[in-house]
C-alpha cells in the first residue's frame, strides 16, 4: 500500500450531526454516467417518425383541379360584380336579375357566361365560397411529408404566387393541391 496515506487510512469514519446521510441511489448518482448524448432520444423519435411520399397527380387530376380554380375565380368575381351591381342600384336581389340599367358597368355576370357553367358558379357562391382541399406539405426535417385535408372559404386565387388564400388568413399552394371539392 502506498505511505502518503497511511496516517488516515486506519481513522474512524466520522457521520455528520448536521446533514442527514445521502442515499445510496443518491450518491450514486454523483457518480453516475452524465448525459454524454444529449438530443439522443429525441433523434431515434424522429427517425422513427413516418412521412409519406408525394403523389404524382396525373393528367386527368391535375386538369379537374384546374377547372375547379377558374370556376371558383369566376365564383369570386361574379360575387364581386353582383355586389358592386346591388350597392350602385340599391338593389337587395341576390343574384342582381333586378338590374336592367343599360349603362351600368356591372350588368349581371349571367350573360357572359353559358348556363350550365353560370348554375355552377351560383352554386359556389351559394356555399360561400366554401371548398375542401386535399394537399401535401412537405417536411422541414426529412424527406417526404403529410397530405392534409381543409375545409375552408377561400378570398382568392392568386395566380401570380400559385396559391389560395383563405378568409381565415391562411394560404395553401397550389402545385401542392392534389384534389379540390367545390
Amino acid at each position: 500500500m502506498d505511505d502518503k496515506y497511511k496516517d488516515i487510512i486506519d481513522k474512524p469514519y466520522k457521520k455528520s450531526t448536521k446533514r442527514p446521510q445521502m442515499s445510496i441511489a443518491d450518491r450514486a448518482a454523483q457518480f453516475g454516467s452524465f448525459a454524454a448524448l444529449t438530443g439522443h432520444k429525441e433523434a431515434i423519435k424522429e427517425t422513427a417518425r413516418l412521412t409519406e411520399n408525394r403523389i404524382t397527380i396525373d393528367e386527368c387530376q391535375i386538369r379537374n383541379i384546374n377547372e375547379n380554380l377558374r370556376l371558383l375565380e369566376l365564383s369570386l368575381d361574379v360575387s364581386k360584380k353582383w355586389s358592386e351591381c346591388r350597392t350602385a342600384h340599391n338593389v337587395e336581389d341576390k343574384n342582381c336579375k333586378n338590374c336592367h340599367e343599360t349603362n351600368c358597368n356591372y350588368i349581371c355576370a349571367q350573360n357572359d357566361y353559358e348556363s350550365e357553367e353560370y348554375n355552377l358558379i351560383k352554386k359556389i357562391i351559394e356555399k360561400k365560397h366554401n371548398i375542401r382541399v386535399v394537399y401535401f406539405v412537405p417536411d422541414i426535417y426529412k424527406s417526404g411529408g403529410k397530405y392534409i385535408e381543409i375545409i375552408g372559404k377561400v378570398c382568392k386565387v392568386d395566380r401570380y404566387k400559385r396559391q389560395l388564400i383563405l378568409h381565415e388568413g391562411g394560404t395553401i399552394p397550389i402545385d401542392d393541391i392534389i384534389e379540390i371539392e367545390i
